[in-house]
């Protein structure tokens, strides 16, 4: 038997978590983890206490709010989509 509670089953209690997570992570900081790389300079970055997503690119030195552009653009068969661009 699992003890495991579902969040979406309670969604009061998920709010809260999902809300005590983020005041977390900005009086403390992030837990950053790389998620996805796409190719040697860019990456999806996540953080494992609040779920937010980041785009990283290295040589524009950005790091931007992980979207659904962002996501597009790195799916399978989107322009970036790092089986096919080699740019």
């Amino acid at each position: 038997m699992s003890t495991t509670i579902d969040p979406s089953s309670r969604p009061v209690a998920g709010l809260v978590e999902r809300t005590v997570r983020r005041l977390a992570c900005l009086m403390v900081r992030h837990q950053y983890r790389v998620a996805r790389q796409m190719n040697p300079g860019a990456r999806k970055v996540v953080c494992d206490r609040c779920g937010s997503a980041w785009g990283m690119h290295d040589a524009t030195r950005a790091f931007v709010p992980w979207d659904a552009d962002l996501e597009a653009a790195y799916a399978p068969g989107g322009p970036l989509d790092p089986a096919h661009y080699k740019g």
